[in-house]
């Protein structure tokens, strides 16, 4: 628990936030809910944030949410699922490394960043992103899964056809996303 005299920091049902609710700091890794929301007055994840909880198997992130900062969902390994909302601009390192069962992932148009976000996730087979190539992507992708698909808006020139560093996955499109 946190004091309600804490100028810095407040416990929202366990989880750890910034007074102002801008900012999720910590969910306990020994939290037992399966599924977890956001509160929509966050806007960042803080680095670590969910780390290692092996409970979660669904995370809703809301609307506002602009930053994912590094290793957030590190080694979740029962999350089997995001979907990264239109708001995100920011995906840091390492933020989906490890998390052993997530089979498809979404990534909003307002990505502009993921540096090695989605690194050494065995299950993830399907990723869709509703928008342009991030101008910043070092690797974001990084598998060694042959059949992992990554699904990009059909005629987006960012994307030039296919011809860029993902890391060991395949590339197709899908008029799905328009």
């Amino acid at each position: 628990t946190v004091s309600s005299s804490n100028p810095y920091y407040k416990s929202v049902d366990g989880v750890l936030m910034t007074k102002d609710g801008k900012t999720l700091v910590t969910y306990p890794c020994g939290k037992t809910d399966s599924s977890y929301t956001v509160p929509d007055t966050v806007i960042t994840l803080e680095k670590n944030s969910f780390e290692w909880n092996n409970n979660l198997k669904k995370v809703t992130l809301p609307n506002g949410l602009r930053s994912i900062l590094w290793y957030s969902f590190s080694n979740c390994e029962s999350l089997e699922e995001i979907v990264i909302p239109d708001s995100v601009v920011d995906i840091d390192l390492g933020c989906f490394n490890y998390c052993d069962k997530l089979k498809k992932a979404t990534i909003g148009k307002g990505i502009t960043r993921m540096e090695e976000s989605f690194a050494y996730c065995d299950s993830l087979r399907e990723v869709y992103f509703r928008g342009d190539l991030p101008e910043d992507y070092d690797h974001m992708l990084y598998c060694e899964v042959s059949s992992q698909t990554v699904y990009y808006p059909k005629n987006n020139p960012t994307w030039k056809n296919g011809s860029i560093k993902l890391g060991f996955c395949k590339q197709g499109q899908g008029d799905f996303l328009r």
